[in-house]
C-alpha cells in the first residue's frame, strides 16, 4: 500500500505538503492539490487514520431534492438498513450526483470513507456508475431504476414484464381503449412499462382494440396527475381503462376523474403503479402494480454481504471485486387487485 512518502514523492512535494491536503488545511496551491490528488487516486492511497472499518457501508442515495420523500427511496433504504442493521452493519448516508461531481472527487469521496463497501440506491438511468467511481476496487452493488450495466452488481426490475401484465389484465375484462399515463420515456423503467403495454396489446390481434396512446408528464405529482385526467376524460372517445406509471400520477388522476363525475370502476378502470400502500387507501382503492422497493434493499444488502464474504473481496485490502462474481438480480412486480377495475362498461 502506498504510504504519504510515496504520494510525495509522485506529486514532487514535500510529505508536509501532502499532510496539508489530506486534513483539508489552507496553504496549497490549486494545481499542487490537484497533482497530490491525481498521485492519490492513481495509487489508491488510504490514510492510516481512515483504516477500512469491516462493519460499516456507504450508502449513496439522490441529491435532488424530494429524494428521501419518495415513497420509492425511503422503501429500499428501509430494506437496507433492517438487512444490515440485524447483521451487525453500521450505515453511513452521503449525497451522490454524478451529473455534477467529477470522477476523480467521486472517487476521492469512496476512498476517504473507509468503509467495507457501498450500495448505490438510483432514481434515474444513466449513471455508468462503476466506470464513474472505479468501483472495481471495493465491493458495491446499484439497487433503483436504470438501464442494465454488465459487469456490475445490481438489483433491478422487471418493468417490462409489469406494463405487459397490466394491460394483459385489462384485456382480461376486454376492455377495448386502454391508454397510459406515464413520467416521460427519458427515465428507463417507464419506458420500459410503455414497450410492455405496447406488446400485450400487439399480441391479442384482437380488431376492436383502440391504438397505443400515452401521455408522457415532466413531473409525477398529485396536480400532474389531475392535468392528465382533464386533458385525457374529456377526448371525444374517452378511455375505457387507464394505466398510470406512477403512484402520485395515479392519486391525482383518480381524483379529479372523480371529480368529473365518473364513477370508478364502472366507468373507468385504473390500475397504478405504487410505491407504497397510498393507494390502497384512497375511497376506491387502486388495482396496482406494487414495487418491492422493500425487497430492493433488503437484496442489495444480501448481495453486498455476499461479495465481502467472497474469497475475491477478502484476499486483499483494496478488494478486487472479480468481473465473475457480478450479479444481476431482476424482482417482478406483483398484481393487487382492488376496487378500482371491472369489465368493460
Amino acid at each position: 500500500m502506498a504510504t504519504i512518502y510515496d504520494i510525495a514523492k509522485a506529486a514532487d512535494v514535500s510529505p508536509a505538503t501532502v499532510s496539508r491536503v489530506i486534513n483539508g488545511r489552507a496553504g496549497v496551491k490549486e494545481e499542487t492539490v490537484a497533482r497530490i490528488r491525481k498521485a492519490m487516486e492513481t495509487s489508491a492511497f488510504q490514510p492510516r487514520w481512515k483504516a477500512i472499518d469491516r462493519n460499516r457501508l456507504l450508502v449513496l442515495v439522490p441529491e435532488h431534492r424530494g429524494a428521501l420523500d419518495s415513497g420509492y427511496t425511503s422503501r429500499i433504504l428501509s430494506g437496507i438498513c433492517d438487512t444490515a442493521f440485524a447483521s451487525g452493519f453500521g450505515l453511513q448516508l452521503r449525497p451522490f450526483v454524478p451529473q455534477i461531481r467529477n470522477n476523480r472527487e467521486l472517487k476521492q469521496m469512496v476512498m476517504n470513507e473507509g468503509v467495507a463497501g457501498i450500495l448505490i440506491v438510483t432514481m434515474f438511468q444513466g449513471y455508468s456508475l462503476a466506470e464513474k467511481l472505479s468501483l472495481a476496487q471495493i465491493p458495491h452493488a446499484i439497487v433503483g431504476y436504470k438501464t442494465q450495466d454488465d459487469g456490475v452488481s445490481q438489483i433491478l426490475l422487471d418493468d417490462r414484464d409489469a406494463g405487459l401484465n397490466a394491460t394483459r389484465y385489462l384485456l382480461s375484462l376486454r376492455h377495448r381503449h386502454i391508454t397510459m399515463v406515464s413520467f416521460k420515456h427519458a427515465d428507463h423503467g417507464h419506458r420500459q412499462r410503455y414497450a410492455g403495454y405496447v406488446e400485450a396489446l400487439k399480441e391479442t390481434r384482437r380488431s376492436d382494440l383502440a391504438p397505443a396512446q400515452c401521455i408522457e408528464m415532466d413531473t409525477t405529482t398529485i396536480e400532474e396527475g389531475r392535468s392528465a385526467a382533464r386533458r385525457l376524460l374529456s377526448l371525444p372517445e374517452r378511455p375505457t381503462a387507464v394505466i398510470v406509471t406512477n403512484e402520485d400520477l395515479a392519486v391525482g388522476f383518480q381524483l379529479e376523474a372523480r371529480e368529473m363525475g365518473l364513477s370508478i370502476p364502472d366507468d373507468l378502470s385504473i390500475v397504478a403503479f405504487e410505491e407504497t400502500e397510498k393507494t390502497a387507501f384512497l375511497d376506491t382503492p387502486m388495482t396496482a402494480m406494487r414495487i418491492p422497493a422493500h425487497t430492493m434493499g433488503t437484496e442489495a444488502a444480501k448481495m453486498l454481504f455476499s461479495m465481502l464474504n467472497s474469497e475475491e473481496s477478502t484476499a486483499r485490502r483494496p478488494a478486487i471485486q472479480a468481473a465473475a462474481s457480478c450479479q444481476t438480480v431482476t424482482l417482478p412486480l406483483s398484481l393487487i387487485v382492488r376496487r378500482s377495475t371491472a369489465p368493460a362498461p
